[in-house]
């Protein structure tokens, strides 16, 4: 028999809620671009290397078969390309090409001015409906419409044996759940599991993470 603990609370002043493993907070650029984050960080030490990560570009597919595009490219979630090595830029570009004009679909990428803040990027996938994204290849997930003025309780599933988690959830309302839709992954390296807030609000919504495996 599965065990419901409450494990406190959190306030979500901006609206949009972001999960991710606490352990990946030092990646995290916030509004800054990420090539300001230090490589080192992301276990890089060849000189090469950390160059070829600073100089990352990122891309937005674009066209009118944009979502179909991208979706059945299948390299990153959502509409977006992000973090892609420079010396990759070209030949990401030509398969996406490629991709298209095999599959009839009328889209292209289109590099950005700068690379997309990590803070940005959560704002855009919750304005969008919710989902995941890469951080550094890292998958994190955000969603939107999480009510503001009030404190949202933070309850966590123990299972039947006791040696772990199998669900956490943050509720926004305590009216029953009408459907279930899943948001994305999230890459728990770190063993850590953070929600944080990032900005507007759908009441009714209870964000849960599931842990696969937890009887193991």
């Amino acid at each position: 028999m599965e065990t419901i603990f409450k494990l406190g609370e959190i306030s979500c002043p901006s609206g949009t809620l972001v999960v991710l493993d606490g352990g990946h907070l030092g990646l995290w650029s916030g509004e800054r671009s990420p090539a300001e984050i230090d490589p080192a960080l992301l276990g890089v030490d060849d000189p090469e290397l950390a160059e070829e990560v600073a100089n990352s570009v990122d891309f937005a597919v674009a066209g009118p078969d944009a979502s179909a595009a991208a979706r059945s490219f299948d390299r990153q979630p959502g509409t977006m390309l992000h973090d892609i090595p420079a010396s990759g830029a070209a030949e990401i570009k030509r398969m996406f090409e490629e991709h298209c004009q095999v599959n009839r679909l009328s889209a292209h990428l289109e590099e950005l001015p700068g690379r997309e803040p990590h803070a940005r990027r959560a704002r855009r996938t919750a304005t969008e409906g919710g989902g995941s994204f890469l951080m550094f290849g890292v998958p994190v997930v955000a969603v939107g419409g999480v009510p503001r003025d009030r404190r949202l309780p933070v309850l966590a599933t123990r299972s039947g044996s006791g040696r772990g988690w199998t669900e956490m959830t943050v509720r926004t309302s305590e009216a029953p759940a009408e459907t279930s839709v899943p948001l994305g992954h999230i890459g728990v390296d770190w063993a850590r599991v953070l929600s944080a807030t990032s900005t507007p609000s759908t009441p009714g919504v209870a964000v849960r993470v599931r842990f696969p495996g937890a009887e193991a």
